[in-house]
């Protein structure tokens, strides 16, 4: 089994960032991306965000068994993406957009949008929103 390497505690680019993960980065806790961008079609896979804080377009990415912990995703867009098998766990999902998004398998707990707990019934209208 291969070890990813991890980065903890730090402001970033969105450049920074994508530097990390061709370096092998693959977990990241308290990381702040400080800008916005896209991610378009990205493989990333495996990926663990715990207590992070970004706002960035993944359309068409791939996020298969990805892990979402605490994090604070307002305005992301992960439309057309594959979420199977990930986790979003206690986010902040305020005007995120999971349109088309492949969710088979994702577990989906205690996230919110402003004051609301989520349910996984949110989730799938998300998904079919046009």
């Amino acid at each position: 089994m291969k070890i990813s390497k991890k980065l903890i505690n730090k402001e970033i680019t969105l450049q920074q960032f994508i530097g990390y993960i061709k370096e092998g980065y693959r977990q990241f806790e308290n990381i702040e991306i400080q800008d916005t961008g896209t991610m378009h079609n990205w493989d990333l896979s495996g990926i663990i965000l715990e207590k992070c804080y970004l706002s960035l377009d993944f359309t068409g990415a791939i996020f298969t068994q990805a892990i979402f912990t605490g994090c604070n995703l307002k305005a992301s867009i992960f439309q057309d993406t594959d979420l199977k098998f990930s986790q979003f766990t206690d986010c902040v999902l305020c005007s995120t957009d999971f349109k088309n998004a492949n969710v088979e398998g994702l577990v989906f707990e205690g996230n919110y949008f402003h004051s609301t707990i989520l349910s996984v019934s949110d989730l799938y209208r998300m998904v079919r929103e046009e």
